[in-house]
């Protein structure tokens, strides 16, 4: 899927624009305050050193197991800024020609001998964007109990006015989203503040002239350096493009820009190839996760599948699987802090399952959360390796040696190709209680080494395991910062009730612009009976799980329904990586329709995707198709109707297509492929 962007204009706009901010190191786009004094940049203090780095660079990683992406970046560079303090700063930026994109991030490290000065309000940006009538585009995170989560807004900034935005709790996509389309002009940046903890991002229109001041970066640091320590800043991805976020189909081209970017530049390949799409199957509802499961009945379940003929790509094993410690059977999967496979209930140490399950091709997944501790466990008595009695220390090199020697040894001795990381602890005010036990002046520093450790955990997964995909979970989608999203995918990108369709389908047009895989449940614990039609077409995302109570019988479980969804969902999934459009507004609404296309130019096909709501009145509306070639034609397969006709490009694209849903709390699902 090499799809690159060939716009001479955006790319020469891109790249004048990196020349601008980096070419001079004196004009850097970073603030921050050493020693009582301010910096923009590193002038005439410091002494600067310039490194170009080869194609490949990516910032934030730094080995071969991660360079695994279809398209790797023209160049990057390296500026080492020594300041006679004794702190020195190295700012890696990288280059993304072909897709008008940049990014960079900055390091401190203390070289001296003694503590370093005070080094604070660190913005990782700070720059401006120049031009006329600025608009910003933002979303709202993850909550599972708020209505409007990811919920796309829009501010006009109008001259002397300003916005800020920081997540809750130090988890980066909780309640805030860390991504932005930025219209000035006749020009767009789209931007990431990529920062697995509490990071702060600020806008302010100016008020002499016309532009947008940008800042951002860790929320909160005011700190002393030690001998040989280093920090570094969140970091800042820039994509341009000549078009504007509050125009329809600049809005369209913007979100398509930043797909092909995440997706060409960002998505971890494995053998070159991309996550595929996934059916996955699983007893977390009847087992209490997996409190009540063992090697057995893991294994019959999987059977049950297989009999009711559902091909199951992955099988998902949840929390709980355990020892409390000493041996000690979990009275909850909440107590978490050992990581000792219960052998009392799984003897083989899963190898049994992933056996049994590689016989129909499938293969299983094992959730993980080390980052939180219970009392009791293990950990829990391992005071030098916490942050506070709840929460494990990232940051600490001696608890991630004894953590991947622990998870690694799970994961192969059982067999798993699938680590799964949860995350249901908000860690900002353990950080910053641990911060005011190490004295004064040292704010923001547990935070900043514990985010960085826990990147390189994950990269050390990837080093022992480049064959395994790496899932992203924090009460559902509460850290799904880009860095993050380099190394993962998220199955899981939200813990409310996935029975609530309404809100399930909301939640995905925004997710789909930002964050092309992710997964979801067929239903959840609000839906009572099988699931319907309805839902299984609520769930036709790229990795579709379904919760079968397999102790009943495919007649009682409708199973033939499902079996029909799968395979809608299978002859409709490779376009889930093609071109997204939404083609409604979003809406927690039930009197609205909601909807969207992809459209795939390799594969020359698309789908669009329907919902008519509960208190809808509209039997039908006209939709415009996107991407279409005008001069091909198209056969066009509605499943509802199960019928099927040829249309020209231009007829889809200029007087679009009629899009039936007779019924209430219904949906369409119409497939359109050229002709051959």
């Amino acid at each position: 899927m090499a799809r690159i962007v060939s716009f001479d204009e955006e790319i020469k706009y891109a790249e004048a624009n990196y020349k601008k901010l980096f070419a001079d190191p004196a004009r850097i786009p970073v603030r921050f305050t050493l020693d009582s004094k301010e910096y923009l940049g590193f002038g005439e203090e410091f002494e600067v050193k310039r490194e170009i780095f080869p194609a490949g660079t990516q910032v934030g990683t730094d080995f071969d197991q991660l360079r695994t992406y279809k398209c790797l970046s023209d160049y990057g560079e390296k500026i080492t800024a020594k300041h006679p303090s004794g702190i020195t700063a190295v700012v890696k930026t990288a280059v993304y020609k072909a897709h008008a994109a940049f990014e960079w991030a900055v390091t401190f490290r203390n070289d001296g001998t003694g503590n370093s000065p005070m080094l604070s309000d660190i913005n990782a940006v700070d720059m401006e964007f120049q031009g006329k009538n600025a608009y910003l585009q933002h979303f709202v995170g993850d909550d599972y109990a708020d209505p409007q989560a990811m919920m796309p807004m829009e501010t006009l900034l109008r001259r002397g006015s300003a916005v800020e935005f920081q997540p809750v709790g130090g988890r980066p996509t909780n309640f805030q989203m860390p991504f932005y389309r930025l219209s000035v002009g006749e020009t767009s940046a789209v931007i990431s503040v990529g920062w697995a903890g509490q990071w702060k991002s600020r806008f302010d229109a100016l008020a002499l002239v016309d532009g947008v001041h940008f800042t951002a970066g860790q929320a909160t640091f005011n700190a002393y350096l030690l001998p040989g320590e280093e920090i570094r800043t969140p970091m800042i991805t820039l994509l341009y493009a000549n078009c504007r976020a509050d125009d329809k189909d600049g809005e369209m081209r913007l979100i398509n820009l930043w797909r092909r970017f995440l997706i060409d530049c960002n998505m971890r390949r494995i053998d070159g190839e991309l996550m595929p799409p996934v059916s996955a199957g699983t007893t977390s509802w009847i087992n209490s996760e997996m409190e009540n499961s063992t090697d057995e009945n893991q294994i019959a379940a999987l059977d049950v599948y297989k009999d009711y003929g559902m091909k199951l790509d992955y099988w998902w094993m949840d929390a709980g699987w355990y020892f409390k410690g000493n041996h000690e059977r979990i009275a909850h999967w909440h107590e978490t802090g050992n990581w000792e496979v219960d052998t009392n209930r799984f003897p083989s140490e899963f190898k049994a399952i992933s056996e049994h399950a590689a016989k129909t091709g499938t293969k299983t997944l094992l959730w993980f959360e080390p980052e939180r501790v219970d009392p009791g466990t293990y950990l829990a008595e391992k005071t030098e390796w916490l942050v506070s009695p709840r929460l494990a220390d990232m940051g600490n090199a001696e608890f991630r040696e004894w953590l991947q020697e622990r998870v690694f040894s799970v994961l192969e001795r059982g067999g798993i190709s699938l680590y799964r990381q949860d995350f249901n602890i908000d860690p900002l005010s353990h950080w910053q209680e641990a911060d005011a036990k190490r004295g004064p002046h040292r704010e923001g520093i547990c935070e900043n080494h514990y985010v960085t450790g826990y990147l390189s955990y994950w990269d050390a997964i990837i080093a022992r395991f480049p064959d395994m995909m790496i899932d992203s979970c924090a009460s559902g989608g509460r850290r799904n910062d880009l860095e993050t999203m380099r190394r993962s995918i998220a199955i899981h990108k939200t813990d409310a009730d996935y029975s609530n369709f309404t809100r399930k389908q909301a939640m995905h047009l925004s997710f789909y612009q930002w964050l092309p895989y992710f997964g979801t449940l067929v239903n959840g614990p609000g839906y009572k009976g099988n699931p319907e039609k309805y839902a299984y077409r609520s769930a036709n995302v790229i990795w579709c799980a379904y919760t079968y109570d397999v102790r009943k019988s495919a007649e009682e479980n409708d199973i033939a329904a499902g079996l029909v969804a799968m395979e809608e969902w299978r002859d409709t999934n490779m376009y889930y990586y093609g071109d997204y459009y939404p083609l409604t507004e979003w809406s927690n609404d039930e009197t609205k329709w909601i909807g969207w296309e992809f459209y795939d130019e390799e594969k020359q096909g698309g789908i669009l995707q329907f919902f008519r709501r509960d208190e809808n009145e509209e039997t039908e509306r006209i939709v415009k198709v996107y991407g279409v070639d005008a001069d091909k034609n198209y056969l066009v397969h509605d499943y509802d109707a199960n019928s099927e006709t040829v249309m020209t490009g231009q007829t889809l694209s200029e007087q679009g297509i009629v899009v039936k849903i007779p019924e209430k709390h219904s949906s369409a699902l119409i497939k359109f492929t050229v002709c051959e």
